[in-house]
């Protein structure tokens, strides 16, 4: 999807298609726990969420959970109409800028 390609362009980042983990998601028969998914994608990170629609446009929220179970970073974006580039922009940069953040004390 749309995040994925974004998060792949940071050169530190390995990023999996999300058509893979939603298969392999749908094959797991306990249903789609992160730390199992991460396992079974032999992933050290993974990024949840939804999207909504809003009065105004679309509201997301993502989340990203570590090969632990433990979030990370939660993040929200909010963008007008049925902007979903906008949108997913946002999360893309509110997601690097939490774990950055965290990583280099910004």
């Amino acid at each position: 999807g749309l995040l994925a390609a974004n998060l792949d362009q940071v050169g530190e980042l390995r990023v999996v298609p999300a058509s893979v983990v939603a298969a392999r998601a749908a094959a797991m028969p306990d249903g789609p726990a992160p730390v199992a998914l991460l396992g079974a994608l032999h992933a050290d990170a993974l990024v949840t969420g939804t999207v909504a629609p809003t009065p105004d446009g679309l509201a997301a929220t993502a989340t990203l959970h570590d090969a632990g179970g433990r979030v990370r970073a939660r993040v929200d974006a909010r963008a007008p109409g049925g902007d979903v580039a906008t949108l997913v922009d946002g999360l893309s940069l509110a997601l690097l800028r939490e774990l950055w953040g965290r990583r280099f004390g910004v």
